[in-house]
């Protein structure tokens, strides 16, 4: 398939450059752009099976569940959900509504890596929140890694979903640098953390393994980790679930480009349903009335979700559009925009001056924050290239990058080609922070990115200065940001409110993964089912043991 692309997409040509200087995208929303740039992983033919399902014909008018967004939180609440309760007896209906083509945010966009963060700033997290929770931060990680390699394994999808076990190499520029890394290892490894794995690589191992240009005197950690095709593992994730719920009583249905622009309450009273009904709910909804037992409807609708085709009504609904979701929640527009659109992890963790879970309610929300990524050839054929494996960090560690060499045919002995992205320092004041247009993207950042691997690496890549531009492809996505990095994951509640309030009952949100969603979002998604199957089951929820207690909503407010 690989192949194929190389020959067909090169011919997109790339898009209008985005050189203006911050602009907070307050004014235009946080609805998607309906012209996004074309990203490699869905747009290559082929990758997206499902990019347009469910955009046309009859809307699903009523669900016992409402997810927004089709990305890998979204897919995988899906299939946490029917997992949950395939042995309920009553009939459920879930629906996932996507404002665009399928996977189409930040998860078809990003740089590909699942890369669990093992120990990298332990000793701030250790600090800031005690040692169980900086071992949770590893934990939720590895444990999201090993279930989705696990999970691919299992429907033998490791060659369609191009999943690749090289591990990952993060650069190390000074002695300062490593000294620190070195400490967080020996806390993360003293607080029970595995390590076993990771190495240690000097700069000569960089030079004569990898073609490390050996003036920049850099070393290196390499930890586990695999690469992988986003969107078909996500694609893989919503065949499963429909396949599983077939052998229940739950349905799944998909709709694209169905975008939702508002959400409603439901009324408790007759009055407050003629409020709807001009919108022409399903007949079978009642506003003041409970549902009938045996009905398929086992909830009541709270909720109606509006649409350009329509509204669904529905009882539980799941905000899963990361950096997009401040437009269907006002209040989860991040209000600290530079504090949080200039975010390092590790700056950020090292500057938080509080140990609380808590947070301020001018520093709650997620800013949009877009990312940029290039798919650029290498100079020599896979037979002279030196790695395979992933990268993270040089330059100004904001960059990651890994080739994409599967199904290259030995005896045409193709080069492959790197997917880079990063470069945000180069974006000007505010990083990128505050924009949610990917339809655009940054000159700078693109010239940065064209630069990058000319002058880190001996002879692989061209330097990026030549009047030929090689790039073949280059794209933009939005992720989302928060002020100390983590997630927000629970049900939904105001900055100000406490967990006894009951004005967003039946919503939950997990966003704001802050360019780290792929080790996080699957676990974090698993938690909001657990939490909706609970309710469903009328059983307390019980806390997984891997999820930090610090991403729960009601930990996040005064």
């Amino acid at each position: 398939m690989l192949l194929r692309f190389l020959f067909v997409t090169f011919l997109i040509p790339l898009v209008h450059s985005d050189q203006r200087a911050f602009v907070f995208d307050e004014e235009r929303g946080l609805l998607p752009s309906q012209n996004p740039t074309k990203s490699f992983w869905l747009d290559t033919p082929g990758a997206n099976p499902l990019a347009l399902e469910g955009s046309d014909g009859p809307l699903t008018r009523d669900a016992d569940v409402c997810i927004v967004g089709s990305g890998m939180t979204g897919v995988s609440a899906a299939w946490h959900l029917q997992d949950l309760l395939k042995d309920s007896a009553a009939k459920m209906k879930i629906v996932i509504l996507e404002a665009r083509e399928f996977c189409s945010g930040a998860t078809g966009r990003n740089g590909g890596h699942l890369t669990p963060n093992l120990f990298s700033t332990f000793r701030a997290r250790q600090a800031l929140y005690g040692t169980a929770e900086a071992l949770k931060s590893s934990l939720i990680e590895t444990y999201t890694s090993e279930r989705l390699v696990n999970f691919i394994k299992e429907r033998n999808a490791t060659q369609k979903v191009d999943l690749y076990n090289g591990g990952v190499v993060t650069l190390v520029q000074t002695a300062d640098e490593e000294a620190a890394l070195r400490k967080d290892f020996a806390s993360a490894s003293s607080a029970g953390v595995d390590l076993r794995h990771v190495r240690w690589l000097e700069n000569k191992d960089l030079v004569t393994k990898y073609q490390l240009d050996s003036r920049l005197n850099y070393t290196a950690v390499k930890t586990p980790a695999h690469n992988l095709w986003p969107c078909k593992l996500v694609t893989e994730l919503f065949i499963d679930a429909v396949e599983s719920s077939t052998r229940s009583n739950i349905s799944i249905t998909l709709h694209t480009k169905t975008q939702v622009t508002s959400i409603s309450r439901l009324g408790t009273s007759a009055l407050t349903c003629s409020a709807y009904s001009h919108q022409r709910l399903p007949r079978h909804t009642r506003c003041n009335k409970k549902s009938q037992p045996g009905n398929s409807q086992t909830h009541d609708r709270k909720w109606a979700l509006h649409t350009p085709r329509g509204p669904v009504t529905c009882a539980y609904v799941l905000h899963a559009s990361n950096a997009y979701a401040g437009h269907l929640l006002p209040f989860f527009k991040g209000r600290s925009k530079l504090q949080v659109s200039s975010y390092n992890p590790a700056v950020a963790l090292v500057n938080q001056s509080s140990n609380s879970l808590s947070e301020a309610p001018h520093d709650f929300g997620i800013i949009p924050t877009r990312g940029q990524v290039i798919l650029v050839p290498s100079k020599v054929p896979l037979s002279s290239f030196p790695w395979l494996n992933a990268w993270s960090g040089g330059g100004g560690h904001w960059e990651y990058f890994f080739p994409r060499f599967q199904h290259i045919a030995s005896p045409n002995d193709q080069a492959p080609f790197v997917v880079l992205g990063g470069g945000r320092q180069h974006a000007g004041t505010n990083f990128e922070g505050g924009i949610s247009d990917d339809s655009r993207i940054n000159t700078q950042v693109g010239k940065a990115l064209r630069r990058f691997l000319g002058t880190l690496f001996d002879g692989l890549f061209d330097s990026g200065q030549g009047s030929r531009d090689l790039v073949k492809m280059e794209w933009t996505g939005i992720m989302g940001f928060t002020k100390n990095g983590d997630p927000y994951v629970g049900p939904v509640l105001r900055p100000e409110s406490s967990n006894r309030d009951n004005e967003f009952e039946g919503q939950y949100i997990a966003a704001g993964y802050t360019g780290h969603g792929m080790v996080r979002a699957y676990a974090c998604a698993e938690a909001l089912a657990s939490m909706i199957a609970s309710k469903i089951k009328q059983t307390e929820w019980t806390a997984p043991e891997w999820l930090p207690e610090r991403y729960l909503n009601w930990n996040r407010h005064l």
